[in-house]
């Protein structure tokens, strides 16, 4: 038989002559995924989950116990086999067009490292040839397969650029411009497909042309994610301008196996081989950030996303750069070969840091949480699935998939904790995943062998200095377990008492006879003695720079942190330094006589010429466990400080660096001057590692050391409306005060005005003097109210129903967008609240007959469930709108197609409505930090500078900046023109609204309602 999953799911039999019948779509679902899992036990637990989510019905087992049965009918004897409590396709001696796929580009890859392109052309045909559509085409809308299909399609995606990428080396330019471009009109977002359309069209005499198709690649990005082409396009677009020879199609060198070691690495033409795809170097760019003679980077020697940096170890800087699939995070050194997990591409490859080249690429159909090699194997942890992958180094071949529970869909990125680790050793493989248990695995068995109870939650584990190490966040401990008997034998505790200020351990790793504990909340590395179970030393990294993951080399520590900056300890004196050499940092591993770095998309780095860090003469300073050195102008003494508090870690880190960033970028312009007052600045975390540990005690404790710091004159900040409510009371009492706060980001109205979700008291009992000192330079929750009304008017609404989380967030904003809906002429059609069974309230929002829903919520699976209840309920021509809560990367992968034109408001102006003053910033920010700043980074910058305005202004004490901020009035201003009320709210109220389509998020309008 033969088993069909590229195109419509199909089974065949006698030669393919006779089509099977399989049932209807869930049935055939339950095949899709037994072919997916060809040759593995999948559980029936498992198959239930993936058909129904939550939403499974009583009699879900029995159902599927029904399609199974059918199935094994049509397949005959032998093939669905019941194993346990799961079933398993043996396909032994049946064809599956997926594996001849694989099959044809592995040979396609293995003639093209052998320099036989030909060949390697008439593979990737072949293997495209097995394609007959979309991947499951006929059940692709089904949840349980979605995934699947979209990664399958991905691949062919992948094969059709690298034959592009063959048929180029091959000489045949013309050939496959008319390709490309129906290609690029397809995929616009494929910078891989923009290059190669580039140089095909320059190769065939249509310079003009292929500058043009880089003008459209540029808009095509800008206009879809608000970003500008990456490096490798830049590039290629320089060197058509400049003519530059080695994009001649007539001096192609040939494969990279048969070039010389010793030719001009300026003119290099030659073939990459091993990433899975056939990469010619000059198609895509530098592919390698190659050294000039003088041992300075030929350009900004800055690690791009979607690349491996190799560091040198004795100077610490980038050496090069080895481009991988998308988004590389975790990594895992065997050797002298580094295995690297892609996020979005979901790949695993195989790193020769020698060599500068990839040997190989594994597509595993896992999430790459975690890494490990060990025990003869390598280990990819997934969370998502809740698995343990075992995959053979040797061949890329996954060899068991084990079940370890828990996991699911909702993944946070890389700057959030993630409590899922594997590590491999001392007999064993091991896993934690947030609770008491360490999992430990039988590694030649490929099962669960016991789960040992640690006592205390569990967010790391490694295999060092003769024991398993495991750390527990919550209670700031290190333990140790016996691999034999599998107890915990010793427990190394940081503080007696964890609280929100303690160092939480988010890694350990062994080297240097010493273990090595990174420690999020205080931004240190704790040195432990193995033999005397105790700290030795605890080192400094800076709270600033928000490490992520540390690496143990032989004489050396190395810790990457989300700013981009790369940390070395030298284990012999404990001493630190460290250097920006990206953006920001996902990883880092030491092999190869090799340090190596993953690369992300981040905050920037900022050039801090004319700028010091650290002491600023006699003025006293924040403290240094959760605040930055003191930022000023070189060769001054600051008479003030200006506290940015922002959240430096968890779901909001990445964007309070980037805030941080920009507020730097603002000072710097000033020359940390206002008026006659020389100022500096400090960069403060009011976030903790873990979410649910926030509470706002961090906020508390941050506004007690601002108020207690006389030199401190204002705050820029929070981020976070609840953390506000915590710091504007007692800032409001800071002695010599009130001490002035500038937000560029809360948008909660009881901040400033009494409403109705406010708490009761609020605003008053925010300002005990009396005196208010907190101003907001962003639209609040009621005008954000008003701008959803108008926009349900201007979409043609007739009948609106409004649902409400039962929140003071959804309350409030249900209750302003009801009568913001009335007063526009839009009938308010029912209400209900997100409690209701889903079921339920899409009844009733059918009988309402609404042809519109507002869900005033926060992105959550609950949430989401109302939203598919609402789409069901009205139809995809329906309305349903949304505010900031939904303002979310990962709202049309939770939502699914129910997502599809779903309108999503966020109070402010987005970078491309800026006007001349804010694009003017937003150019000065893009050239400082090489990254284009997010919509509220220019806030932060604009309320950097109505602090600085207001300084310069006062007689330098905090009460009188206090009353200038609420005399602020603003002209040509970065935000454009507007004014501070007596409330402390901004005349500005510009809300951006979104529409969803094709799963992106697209800008479609501002409204500003009349106040």
């Amino acid at each position: 038989m033969d088993f069909r999953i590229l195109g419509p799911l199909e089974v065949t039999s006698d030669g393919g002559t006779v089509l099977l019948p399989l049932g209807g779509a869930k049935q055939r679902a339950v095949l899709a995924l037994l072919i997916l899992h060809r040759r593995e036990l999948v559980s029936t637990d498992r198959l239930v989950d993936e058909l129904w989510g939550d939403r499974a019905p009583p009699t879900a087992a029995k159902t599927l116990q029904g399609y199974v049965s059918r199935l094994r009918k049509v397949l005959g004897g032998g093939v669905l086999q019941t194993q346990g409590h799961g079933y398993c396709l043996a396909l032994d001696g049946h064809d599956v067009d997926a594996e001849h796929f694989e099959r044809l580009v592995a040979e396609a890859r293995g003639a093209a490292a052998e320099g036989d392109l030909e060949a390697a052309s008439q593979r990737l045909d072949e293997a495209l040839g097995l394609w007959r559509g979309p991947p499951l085409a006929d059940i692709a809308y089904e949840p349980a397969v979605r995934t699947a299909a979209a990664r399958l399609e991905e691949m062919r995606l992948a094969t059709v650029e690298d034959r592009i990428d063959v048929e180029l080396a091959r000489g045949h330019d013309a050939e496959v411009v008319p390709e490309l471009e129906a290609l690029v009109r397809e995929h616009p977002l494929r910078e891989r497909l923009r290059a190669q359309h580039m140089l095909a069209l320059y190769r065939c005499g249509r310079q003009a042309e292929a500058l043009a198709a880089y003008q459209q690649a540029r808009r095509a990005l800008l206009d879809e994610l608000g970003i500008d082409p990456g490096p490798s396009l830049q590039e290629l677009e320089h060197k058509i301008l400049a003519q530059d020879p080695a994009l001649d199609g007539l001096q192609r060198a040939p494969p990279l196996a048969r070039r010389p070691r010793h030719a001009d690495a300026g003119r290099r033409g030659r073939l990459l081989v091993g990433m899975g795809c056939v990469v010619l170097a000059i198609t895509l760019g530098a592919v390698l950030l190659e050294l000039g003679r003088n041992g300075t980077a030929s350009r900004a020697a800055i690690l791009q996303a979607n690349a491996v940096g190799l560091i040198d170890p004795g100077s610490g800087k980038l050496a090069g750069a080895i481009p991988v699939p998308g988004s590389p995070a975790r990594m895992a050194a065997d050797g002298g070969v580094v295995w690297v997990g892609s996020d979005d591409a979901r790949t695993l490859s195989a790193i020769d840091p020698r060599s500068r080249s990839t040997r190989s690429l594994v597509a595993p159909g896992a999430f790459p949480t975690d890494l490990a090699v060990g025990e003869g194997a390598l280990w990819v942890l997934d969370r998502q699935q809740g698995s343990v992958l075992r995959i053979n180094p040797s061949y890329g071949l996954v060899e068991r998939r084990i079940r370890i529970g828990g996991g699911g869909p909702f993944l946070r990125d890389r700057n959030v904790l993630n409590p899922w680790s594997i590590a491999a050793g001392a007999g064993a493989v091991w896993v934690t995943n947030g609770s008491n248990m360490l999992v430990q695995i039988d590694p030649r068995r490929g099962r669960i062998e016991r789960r040992i109870d640690a006592g205390d939650p569990l967010d790391g584990v490694t295999v060092a200095e003769g024991g398993v190490w495991a750390i527990s966040g919550p209670s700031s401990t290190v333990l140790r377990f016996d691999p034999r008997r599998g107890k915990v034998t010793d427990r190394i505790t940081s503080v007696s008492n964890a609280n929100y200020a303690s160092p939480y351990p988010i890694q350990i790793e062994g080297g240097a006879g010493a273990l090595w504990v990174l420690n999020a909340n205080t931004g240190t590395v704790a040195r432990i003695d193995p033999r005397q179970r105790g700290i030795v030393t605890t080192i400094r990294i800076g709270v600033e720079h928000v490490p992520l993951r540390l690496a143990v080399g032989p004489r050396t520590v190395w810790v990457a942190s989300g700013d981009g900056t790369l940390t070395r300890i030298d284990t012999g004196t404990n001493a630190a330094d460290g250097a920006r050499i990206a953006h920001s940092l996902n990883d880092v591993a030491v092999a190869g006589g090799m340090v190596l770095a993953t690369g992300a998309v981040g905050s920037g780095t900022v050039i801090t010429k004319g700028v010091e860090a650290g002491a600023a003469g006699s003025l006293r300073a924040l403290p240094s466990t959760f605040c930055s050195p003191v930022y000023h102008a070189s060769g001054t003494q600051p008479r003030h400080l200006i506290a940015a508090d922002l959240p430096l870690q968890g779901p909001f880190g990445f964007q309070g660096a980037q805030m941080s960033e920009a507020i730097q970028v603002v000072l710097r312009s000033n020359r940390f001057q206002a008026g006659r007052f020389a100022l500096g600045l400090q960069v403060c975390d009011d976030e903790t590692a873990r979410e649910e540990l926030t509470g706002f005690d961090k906020c508390v404790a941050n506004a007690r050391a601002y108020a207690g710091v006389p030199s401190v004159i204002g705050v820029v900040g929070p981020v976070n409306s609840g953390c506000a409510s915590s710091e504007i009371p007692i800032l409001n009492r800071a002695p010599h005060g009130p001490l002035g706060m500038v937000s560029p980001s809360n948008t909660y109205s009881g901040l400033t005005r009494r409403g109705a979700g406010s708490l009761p008291g609020e605003p008053q009992s925010l300002y005990p003097t009396g005196r208010r000192n907190y101003i907001r330079i962003v639209a609040s929750d009621a005008v954000q109210g008003a701008a959803i009304a108008e926009l349900a008017r201007r979409l043609g609404v007739r009948r609106l129903f409004v649902v409400r989380d039962g929140e003071p967030y959804g309350n409030f904003l249900a209750t302003t967008v009801r009568r913001g809906a009335g007063r526009r002429g839009v009938t308010v059609a029912g209400h209900a609240t997100t409690s209701l069974p889903v079921a339920t309230l899409a009844r009733r929002i059918r009988r309402s007959r609404a042809d519109g829903v507002f869900v005033g919520a926060y992105l959550t699976p609950r949430a989401v469930a109302v939203v598919r209840a609402a789409r069901r309920a009205i139809g995809p021509a329906g309305a349903i709108l949304t505010p900031d809560g939904f303002f979310d990367d990962r709202l049309a992968a939770q939502a699914g197609t129910a997502a599809e034109g779903l309108m999503v408001s966020i109070a402010g102006l987005p970078v491309q409505a800026l006007g001349p003053a804010g694009k003017r910033f937003v150019r000065r920010f893009s050239a400082d930090t090489g990254a284009r700043p997010l919509a509220y980074s220019v806030y932060a910058a604009q309320a950097a500078q109505v602090l600085i305005d207001a300084i310069a202004r006062s007689d330098g004490t905090r009460r009188s900046v206090t009353r200038e901020l609420f005399a602020t009035k603003v002209r040509d201003g970065l935000l454009g023109d507007f004014e501070i009320t007596p409330s402390g709210d901004t005349t500005a109220g510009a809300v951006t609204i979104y529409r969803i389509h094709d799963g992106r998020r697209r800008l479609v309008t501002v409204i500003e309602p009349a106040p």
